[in-house]
């Protein structure tokens, strides 16, 4: 490559060394999305509705960086499975337990009652 200059005299040129692009040293920060990921996974087999949160913050955080996120994705889906288990559990506790019990005890009144498979049935008086 040439270059001029015009302040040498008489307008002297001189060749400079092409350069050549240093190489970049590699981000060595970690992705604050990664470590949310690895947390949710954590969570979402203790507690998973926190885990399943946080999964999709870290995922949001990580694709903003436009790095991937394994274990947050992981969290999700996990999250999401776990939590519906759950919600599934939790659903037929009360609609196929607890409120057949109760209509029962309206039936047969307070007092302790036999039922016709041999089990008993224990009915408070209400109030």
């Amino acid at each position: 490559m040439t270059h001029r200059d015009d302040s040498l005299p008489g307008g002297l040129a001189f060749e400079t060394p092409a350069t050549s692009p240093q190489p970049v040293a590699p981000q060595t920060t970690t992705d604050s999305g990664t470590i949310l990921g690895i947390i949710a996974l954590v969570l979402s087999v203790t507690v998973a509705p926190a885990g399943l949160v946080m999964g999709i913050v870290g995922a949001v955080l990580s694709r903003r960086r436009g790095v991937g996120n394994v274990p947050a994705v992981v969290a999700i889906a996990l999250g999401a499975v776990i939590t519906l288990v759950w919600i599934g559990l939790i659903a037929f506790l009360v609609f196929g337990v607890a409120i057949p019990l109760l209509s029962a005890c309206a039936e047969y009144g307070p007092g302790v009652h036999t039922l016709d498979n041999g089990s008993t049935l224990s009915c408070s008086a209400p109030g």
